[in-house]
C-alpha cells in the first residue's frame, strides 16, 4: 500500500462517510467479534440507544445531581478515539521505514490513554448507578465511588477518598449494575489484567524488565481492554457501553493497516562493557564508578 492510499483507509475509519441527512449511522458489532473471539453480538440492533429506547432515560429536574455526572458522558469514548487516532497517526509514521525499531514515541501514550478511557467509563457509569439505582448496598456504593467513612475524634463521621483497583470496582459494578458475574478465570478477563499489568509496566516503569512494544501489543492492549466491555454485553444481550461498537469497529479495521514496529528504550540490548553514565548523586563509591576525568581517555 502507498502513503496515498495508507491516508486514505486511515481517512475513512475515523470520518466514515454521512448518510443522506448528514449523520453517522449506528456502528454495528465488527465481524472480528465473532470470528476471534467467538462473541455472537447479534442482539444488536440499530438505534439501540435511540430516543424510544427502553435503554434511555428521562432527566427532567434543570438541578438533578445527575447532571454534574451526564457533564462527562462523552469522556470515555473520546479517550478511547484518542489512542485510536493516535494509533493511527503511528502506523502512518512507520510507513515503510527501512529501520523497524525506534525510540518511546507513539505506544505507551496509547496505552496510558486507552486504559484511561475504561477508567472513565467504570468511573462515570459508577456514580451514575450509584445515583439512579434502588436497592444498592451503602458498602458497595461506597466501593464504587472510591469512599470510605471514617470516625473523626470527636465523634463526626466523615468520607475519604479510597482508591481501589479499575478491575476490581468493575466487576462489582457489573454485579450490582446488571446483575452478571463476570468469570474471572475466563481468557478475556485474565487478558485484560494482563493488559493493567503492560499499562503498569510503562506508567510505573518497570526497570529490570526493560519493557518495550510492538505494533501488535499495542493492538492486543486496546482489543483485551474492549473484550472487557464486549463479553458482558454479548452475555446479557445489550450494550454496556453505548459507543463500543464503533470504537471496537475502528480498532478491528486498524489491524490489517499495522506494519510490525517497535518502540523500546533507547539502550536496551546494548553489549555493555566500558561506557559513560549520567550519575550526580553525592558519596559515591569512587573505587567501582570513577568520575569521567578520573578515567584516562581513550582518544
Amino acid at each position: 500500500m502507498e502513503r496515498p492510499e495508507l491516508e486514505a483507509a486511515l481517512e475513512a475509519i475515523f470520518n466514515p462517510e454521512l448518510d443522506e441527512h448528514g449523520l453517522a449511522s449506528d456502528t454495528p458489532p465488527h465481524p472480528r467479534l465473532i470470528k476471534a473471539h467467538g462473541l455472537d453480538a447479534s442482539y444488536w440492533k440499530q438505534f439501540e440507544f435511540g430516543s424510544t429506547s427502553r435503554f434511555s432515560r428521562l432527566v427532567q429536574d434543570p438541578h438533578d445531581p445527575l447532571n454534574e455526572i451526564i457533564a462527562s458522558l462523552s469522556a470515555p469514548f473520546h479517550l478511547f478515539w484518542s489512542a485510536l487516532r493516535l494509533f493511527g497517526d503511528s502506523i502512518l509514521a512507520y510507513h515503510k521505514l527501512q529501520q523497524r525499531r525506534g525510540p518511546f514515541r507513539f505506544y505507551p501514550p496509547i496505552i496510558a490513554t486507552a486504559w484511561a478511557g475504561l477508567e472513565a467509563f467504570v468511573r462515570l457509569y459508577s456514580e451514575m448507578l450509584v445515583r439512579v439505582g434502588r436497592s444498592l448496598p451503602e458498602a458497595v456504593s461506597k466501593v464504587l465511588v472510591e469512599v470510605e467513612e471514617y470516625v473523626e475524634r470527636d465523634g463526626s463521621v466523615n468520607g475519604r477518598f479510597r482508591p481501589r483497583p479499575v478491575l476490581e470496582r468493575y466487576w462489582l459494578f457489573l454485579k450490582y449494575g446488571y446483575g452478571y458475574e463476570f468469570d474471572r478465570g475466563s481468557k478475556i478477563w485474565q487478558d485484560g489484567e494482563a493488559a493493567y499489568s503492560k499499562r503498569n509496566e510503562l506508567v510505573h516503569y518497570d526497570v529490570l524488565s526493560t519493557p518495550s512494544l510492538t505494533s501488535t501489543d499495542v493492538f492486543t492492549f486496546i482489543e483485551s481492554v474492549l473484550l472487557l466491555l464486549m463479553a458482558p454485553s454479548v452475555s446479557l444481550k445489550r450494550s454496556i457501553f453505548s459507543s463500543q461498537h464503533e470504537i471496537y469497529w475502528a480498532l478491528a479495521e486498524l489491524e490489517g493497516l499495522i506494519e510490525e514496529f517497535e518502540e523500546r528504550p533507547t539502550h536496551k540490548g546494548w553489549p555493555f562493557s566500558d561506557y559513560l553514565f549520567p550519575c550526580s548523586f553525592e558519596n559515591i563509591d569512587d573505587d567501582r564508578y570513577p568520575a569521567a576525568l578520573a578515567k584516562p581517555s581513550n582518544t
